[in-house]
């Protein structure tokens, strides 16, 4: 997944930020991993990983960001994050492991970006950021 934005202005996060996110469940259940890396992460606990610096942070063709690397991902808006969800569960379903939408919070303090993850939406609704704290998924998600 990567996070795309025209911005090259690292942000920090005032207060928490509630987002939405998609998890990959280990065997046990009892840890998460994102769509696309195993990490084994705790639930209910902050996560984070060492944002690169900016001038490392790959810059495409028409000058817009591509945050890739060293963030988590996920999705202000529910919506967007159920469309995402849909696409995920699609094209992932043939490794067994049991992929959940669930709630998170970007904690207060946090390095982040804020951009599109998908050319054709109209708000900025993708967010990258350092830190994570994943709640446990409920089955209704």
């Amino acid at each position: 997944m990567c996070l795309l934005t025209p911005k090259r202005t690292r942000r920090i996060a005032e207060e928490d930020i509630h987002v939405w996110k998609i998890v990959k469940l280990t065997e046990d259940k009892k840890h998460w991993d994102g769509p696309f890396f195993d990490a084994n992460l705790p639930f209910d606990e902050v996560s984070e990983v060492e944002p690169p610096e900016e001038e490392d942070i790959k810059t495409i063709s028409d000058g817009r960001l591509k945050c890739e690397r060293g963030f988590f991902h996920s999705t202000i808006n529910y919506q967007d994050a159920k469309y995402e969800f849909s696409l995920m569960k699609l094209g992932r379903t043939g490794d067994g492991r049991v992929y959940r939408l669930t709630l998170a919070v970007i904690p207060k303090g946090s390095v982040y970006y804020i951009g599109k993850r998908f050319l054709d939406q109209d708000e900025d609704t993708a967010i990258a950021s350092n830190k994570l704290i994943v709640y446990e998924p409920k089955d209704c998600y």
